[in-house]
């Protein structure tokens, strides 16, 4: 019997600014839809464990992000991103974002980090 992929939710909420990811695992890739402000204060390791644990869990080896519900991201995102992709790298595989707003994608392209999150 087949049915929906098993859902992965992770909600990471500040009093000052919501960041919440949900996801789904479907074969070897957790995808991830990002939404809210991905900052220094909402990504840090330690409100973002549960995604490192889950991925881990699933069985996934890569991970897509849906990045276009994310309004703001600074170097605290940033590095919360290149966290998941060592992760993603530590299991042969990698972090591709799927979707993005231009603002994101700006920050990406500027900060140099974009080429690692497009393979």
């Amino acid at each position: 019997m087949t049915g929906a992929p098993p859902e992965v939710r992770v909600d990471v909420v500040s009093p000052d600014s919501p960041f919440s990811v949900r996801g789904s695992v479907v074969g070897d890739v957790l995808h991830l839809a990002v939404a809210g402000e991905a900052d220094f204060a909402n990504t840090s390791p330690a409100r973002t464990a549960s995604i490192g644990d889950v991925f881990l869990a699933s069985g996934a080896t890569s991970i897509t992000l849906d990045l276009s519900g994310v309004a703001f991201l600074d170097s605290g995102g940033l590095s919360w991103l290149v966290r998941l992709r060592a992760l993603a790298s530590s299991k042969g595989g990698s972090v591709r974002v799927t979707a993005s707003s231009a603002r994101v994608e700006r920050v990406l392209r500027i900060s140099g980090v974009a080429p690692l999150f497009s393979g």
